[in-house]
């Protein structure tokens, strides 16, 4: 009956902690440390090629040798002289350290020294002309490498005219000229480079000695300058003085002005005057309309109100004769009002006394109608007074805005007139104590040091330009190697496959030389002690023996991501090994997509085409649908594996190795029937039960799924790495569908490592 074993191993993600990695060896510093020494020679080799090309270009240089010479220009502190802030000049402007360079470096100062040096007649106008082409075979050897020559000169159709053979010498001489400043100080060092090392000494000594020369012209020039401008702006002073004292005097006789202060002057009393008066009329026109006001409404109350009524407001202030009036005629109203009750209106107490109070309120409106006519007719008079002076105060006005005028025109003329006596007394006394040559702050030009002919060669710099060439082509072929590495995709050395996947890495095997490419399955079948491939296996075998802790793992599957990785070879050398250390080793090959019979030394074998493993499926199907009835009993059982044991010992074939091999069987088999058969916990137990260990040889994962269907069945399964072949993508995918499955990865091998290439790397990983 089918039944399943249970898996030591239990894959899945992160399960394996990284015990081979470090931090260190995870800094980017490291691994592009551990690129450039795996990549050293190929660099080496690129910087080589570099060479011959530039020593060629080198010797198709002219010699050239440079003159130097040495100048002092010792500038003065920068200060405001009389000269810069009255003339408005800037002495300054040509004189500093910065002008100065520019100035050396100046066309016509260059020109100058041509024209004094003689320099169109010397030998070194011939070096505008082409030099001639000695070596001819050598600029041949160049244009073919394509290195460029050194072009001819561009001033060769110029020679013929002396204006032209000036500009271009001008040019040649400023292409080769450096002006270079020391820092903190004040020396200047001046350099030409030529083909001739006494004219390259000549021009270096003349442009110093023109320049002095040149200098000293120019401050002469702008002392005489200077002197004229001073002279000139005296007398322009003097001149605008005179002009303003003399408009200042024509104007005071013309307006009679004497100050222009305005409240010293009589237009600005009178105004004020009548400005005093006018605010007074003002204040005596209000106070008579409110009095006539007030009047008006004690006059209404007084017609309308009853008797007995009181007053509005307080006593009545118009006048003393109506205040007496209007007491009197309260007086008379509260007695009128006290005795009424007592007197009839016809009695003779009460009637007189009623006639009295008509007369004395006839008295009161006659009073207060007096009164409001006298005001009103003084109102009158007064708004007549205030109409003659508002006529006066616009006259008063306007003859105090003409005296503004006048005044404003006044202080304008004494303000010129005070200006220009200022300006004209500070500059006389300036004048007088003025140093011009001290003032224009001019430095000290000196050549101190002049140049003397060279004796060495300046260019072309084989040494420097050697090592700068090395620097580059080590800095270009390291970047280069980086980006290929960075842009590698595949696996090449432990340390990457440890990265990329997270399953130990059980060991490796190492390439044979490519010289001995065809000696490599023989190597792997050999395996003999002592050698690399050898050692290599057996280190695998022991870490194969280690993956369970406590009962070796019989079962194992070698598979790989792709065809064409060494799958096959390795788990042949593996079986090799295993049965040198006295292991019963069986080889499983499950690999039904590429068919072919197991390597055997008895010619009897090749030719008896027994079915492998795909005949052993179908007679288990056979068995087991005669004998494992539903109600089949224990004895039926046994006799079931009993005759299953027989068929599969019957087609395992040895080998001369000592390990033996089961095959696939027949080519046109489904493999998926045969791999996904309930027979397989059966086959294999009983395969467990007669070797030692037992290795499976699979299909490719990525193009077939028959590892994955077998896989489950198996103790331990090991992903097979092609070093520098196999894709990181590749493996991620494999490893991703071996976990799907329940698969029980137990780590990964790299093949085909190149020990030369990565012996550095492999030592510090721990490999002797």
């Amino acid at each position: 009956m089918p039944h399943s074993i249970p898996h030591p191993i239990i894959q899945l993600p992160g399960e394996f902690p990284d015990d081979y990695d470090e931090p260190s060896k995870r800094h980017l510093l490291w691994h592009i440390w551990r690129v450039l020494r795996r990549r050293i020679w190929p660099i080496v080799f690129f910087v080589v090629l570099l060479l011959p090309p530039l020593w060629l270009h080198l010797l198709a240089q002219p010699y050239l040798y440079k003159a130097t010479a040495w100048m002092l220009i010792e500038d003065k502190e920068p200060k405001i002289s009389f000269i810069e802030g009255i003339l408005g000049l800037d002495p300054q402007i040509g004189e500093n350290l910065s002008t100065q360079l520019h100035l050396l470096q100046g066309t016509v100062l260059i020109a100058r020294v041509i024209e004094n040096e003689h320099l169109l007649d010397s030998k070194l106008i011939d070096e505008l002309t082409p030099p001639p082409q000695k070596n001819k075979w050598l600029f041949q050897l160049l244009e073919i490498f394509g290195i460029p020559v050194p072009p001819r000169s561009m001033a060769t159709h110029a020679v013929g005219s002396r204006e032209a053979s000036l500009s271009a010498l001008v040019n040649h001489i400023r292409a080769n000229l450096r002006i270079t400043p020391v820092k903190n100080s004040h020396m200047v060092e001046i350099e030409f480079i030529s083909k001739d090392p006494e004219r390259s000494a000549q021009v270096v000594n003349a442009i110093a000695r023109n320049h002095i020369e040149w200098q000293m012209e120019t401050r002469t020039a702008m002392i005489k300058r200077i002197s004229k401008l001073l002279v000139q702006r005296l007398d322009d002073l003097t001149d605008n003085l005179e002009k303003a004292e003399k408009a200042l005097e024509a104007f005071r006789q013309k307006t009679g002005l004497i100050t222009s202060e305005e409240k010293s002057s009589i237009e600005w009393q009178q105004l004020q005057a009548v400005n005093d008066e006018y605010s007074m009329t003002i204040a005596k026109t209000l106070e008579l309309q409110i009095r006539i006001q007030k009047l008006e409404d004690w006059i209404d109350f007084h017609t309308n109100r009853k008797s007995n009524a009181s007053e509005p407001g307080s006593e009545v202030t118009f006048s003393s004769l109506l205040s007496d009036l209007v007491r009197d005629s309260l007086q008379k109203e509260t007695l009128i009002a006290r005795i009424s009750g007592r007197f009839s209106e016809n009695e003779a107490p009460l009637s007189r006394l009623r006639k009295d109070l008509a007369k004395t309120n006839a008295a009161i409106q006659t009073e207060a109608n007096r009164l409001l006519t006298l005001d009103r007719h003084e109102l009158e008079a007064a708004q007549g007074r205030l109409a003659k002076i508002e006529k006066r105060l616009a006259q008063e006005q306007k003859k105090f805005k003409e005296f503004q005028t006048k005044a404003m025109e006044l202080k304008t003329l004494e303000r010129e007139v005070d200006t220009n006596r200022e300006l004209h007394s500070i500059f006389l006394k300036r004048f007088k104590d003025t140093n011009i040559l001290g003032d224009m702050n001019i430095p000290v030009i000196q050549l101190i040091d002049p140049a003397e002919p060279p004796n060495q060669i300046h260019s072309p710099k084989f040494g420097e330009w050697t090592l700068l060439t090395i620097l580059c082509g080590f800095l270009v072929g390291a970047i280069t190697v980086i980006l290929m590495e960075m842009i590698d995709p595949t696996l090449k050395t432990p340390y990457e496959t440890e990265k990329a996947i997270d399953l130990p890495l059980l060991g490796w095997v190492p390439l044979i030389a490519h010289h001995h490419s065809t000696r490599n399955p023989e190597q792997l079948r050999s395996c003999a002690p002592g050698t690399p491939i050898g050692e290599a296996l057996q280190g695998i075998r022991t870490s194969l023996m280690m993956i369970h802790p406590h009962e070796p793992v019989k079962s194992i599957m070698i598979a790989s991501c792709g065809a064409g990785e060494g799958r096959t070879e390795l788990v042949h050398g593996l079986a090799k090994v295993c049965v040198l250390d006295g292991e019963r080793v069986l080889i499983l090959d499950a690999d039904f997509r590429n068919h072919r019979h197991p390597p055997s030394d008895n010619p009897e074998t090749r030719k008896h085409n027994k079915p492998g493993i795909s005949g052993i499926i179908h007679q288990a199907e056979t068995l087991s649908e005669s004998l494992l009835t539903p109600s089949a009993s224990d004895q039926e059982i046994k006799s079931f594996h009993t005759q299953l044991r027989k068929i599969i010992l019957d087609r395992i074939e040895p080998t001369r190795e000592g390990y033996h091999v089961l095959g696939p069987g027949q080519a046109d088999v489904n493999p998926t029937k045969i791999l996904s058969s309930h027979h397989w916990p059966a086959i294999l137990r009983i395969l467990r039960e007669e070797f030692d260990r037992i290795l499976v040889d699979s299909p490719p994962v990525l193009r077939f799924t028959d590892a994955q269907l077998l896989g489950v069945h198996i103790e331990a399964v090991i992903l097979l790495i092609k070093s520098a072949v196999t894709h990181k993508e590749h493996l991620m995918t494999a490893r991703k569908r071996m976990i799907r499955s329940r698969t029980p990865l137990a780590g990964v091998i790299l093949t085909q490592l190149d020990m030369r290439k990565h012996r550095a790397e492999l030592r510090e990983y721990g490999h002797s």
